[in-house]
């Protein structure tokens, strides 16, 4: 479809067992169909007590042999010049704020750690290397279960700013300090991810990705599971939160 349509930017998700897989150009889903009747079927997260108040959260944490969470503790560098430069040539606020965040380093390359009530789950790896086409490396999780990045960085804040990826949500800390930043980790939302923001309850939650249609995809499937708090949008013609916040700085005297 999306070749017929002209699209020259292919990327498609397929399960492993070939059952479901989504084109995150187009937004199309694709379902394998055959002659067997199956009579069962499983409710999403998604729409279990219409979205009605705080839900205990099933928390996957990382567990592969290679990529664990000890590495992460024993071996990663508390320092790497290499890997310092790279984050604050990105922008001079992150001189502070790596620390803080709990980044570490492998081999010159910024370890990312996700918490949950202050323990470290999982992490995410960005190469240092401008030249490296791969950018990111998720360690693989059982079943898809991507997390959210979370920044809870305040007793008290009840409104949750949505973005795409990490550095976005460094950034709205900085724009959004009254808000709680969490990245997504590309441009959907799964059921596993809405299991962190049920949670709690909010007051209010916005959506700041870096494609206007992106966000109201968010959040109208927000709306069908949290009804009790305001959702909006914040309107972007393709400019990431980072890159807002950059395009601000150099305003500055």
């Amino acid at each position: 479809f999306c070749k017929h349509e002209g699209h020259t930017n292919h990327k498609l998700y397929i399960k492993d067992d070939l059952t479901k897989g989504k084109c995150f150009v187009c937004g199309r889903a694709w379902v394998n169909v055959d002659d067997t009747l199956n009579l069962e079927f499983e409710v999403p997260d998604t729409l279990c007590n219409f979205g009605m108040g705080p839900q205990p959260l099933n928390l996957i944490k990382l567990e592969d042999p290679e990529w664990s969470l000890e590495k992460y503790k024993f071996e990663c560098d508390v320092f790497d010049q290499k890997g310092y430069d790279y984050l604050i040539d990105r922008h001079p606020y992150m001189a502070d704020l790596y620390k803080a965040l709990g980044f570490k380093f492998l081999d010159g390359n910024i370890v990312m750690p996700f918490f949950h009530n202050g323990e470290v789950f999982y992490y995410q790896i960005r190469f240092s290397n401008k030249n490296n086409k791969i950018r990111y490396f998720f360690p693989p999780m059982p079943n898809g279960g991507k997390p959210p990045y979370i920044i809870d960085h305040g007793k008290g804040l009840t409104k949750a700013i949505l973005c795409e990826g990490i550095f976005d949500a460094i950034s709205l800390l900085i724009q959004a300090p009254d808000y709680i930043p969490i990245a997504l980790m590309g441009s959907s939302l799964s059921d596993y991810q809405m299991q962190f923001l049920r949670e709690r309850t909010w007051s209010a939650i916005k959506i700041y990705m870096d494609e206007t249609s992106i966000s109201l995809k968010i959040a109208n499937r927000l709306k069908s599971c949290i009804v009790y708090c305001p959702i909006s949008i914040i309107k972007s013609d393709g400019e990431d939160p980072e890159e807002c916040m950059i395009r601000k700085m150099r305003r500055w005297p």
